[in-house]
């Protein structure tokens, strides 16, 4: 059996203080990437009440909503995208801080394909 393969992947990781968050591009990827998983950790609590976003140019909430950044933990997105141009991630905070960090993954496959043969 034959088929094709995406065969270049890559985990592209930022971590971002809290409190010099604006609403921002955080990770950029090229046209035609098959974005498989992003996450976000919070590693430092950030304000009581303090949520973020997640999403793509255009579109703040593409991949989460309302994450809670006020309490340690990892939170994940369940969406998968076949990027249409390039583009990148968006981090979109509810509010400023004064405190806290985060990190952000996303790992994802470059367009280009070989044959694998099974």
């Amino acid at each position: 059996m034959k088929q094709k393969v995406h065969n270049v992947s890559y985990l592209a990781v930022t971590t971002l203080n809290l409190k010099d968050l604006k609403s921002s591009e955080v990770i950029a990827f090229p046209l035609g990437a098959e974005i498989c998983d992003v996450s976000l950790e919070v590693q430092e609590a950030g304000d009581a009440g303090l949520t973020c976003n997640l999403g793509l140019l255009g579109s703040e909430d593409f991949f989460a909503n309302g994450i809670d950044l006020s309490t340690i933990g990892h939170h994940s997105s369940s969406i998968k995208h076949t990027c249409k141009d390039k583009g990148a991630i968006t981090i979109t905070p509810s509010s400023v801080a004064t405190k806290g960090s985060v990190k952000i993954r996303v790992f994802y496959f470059l367009p280009s394909t070989i044959l694998a043969e099974y």
